[in-house]
């Protein structure tokens, strides 16, 4: 197989990303939120890439961003009326 490079991998990411790529936005909110892919752990990081993912309507970021807003992180006022809405929309698209 080819070798792992993390690194590598995570500089993938954050150019698609950076380049509105959904699927690298929710990659890499999952990877801040959670302190994944050698990053610190950052939930201000975590919201913004989860943010941007949701917006465009990936399902696994609006729970990631559902559950943020649960626990009230990142400045995100604690609302569970803001959590639920996003994660039942994340449901309606299939991730629950």
């Amino acid at each position: 197989g080819v070798p792992v490079d993390v690194p590598a991998a995570l500089r993938f990411y954050q150019r698609a990303a950076a380049q509105g790529h959904m699927l690298a936005q929710c990659s890499l909110g999952q990877a801040h939120a959670h302190g994944l892919l050698g990053l610190r752990a950052s939930s201000t990081e975590g919201v913004r890439w989860y943010t941007a993912a949701a917006e465009q309507g990936n399902a696994k970021a609006m729970w990631g961003l559902g559950v943020m807003h649960r626990d009230g992180v990142a400045g995100l006022q604690r609302s569970q009326r803001e959590a639920i809405a996003w994660i039942r929309k994340g449901a309606e698209l299939g991730c629950a």
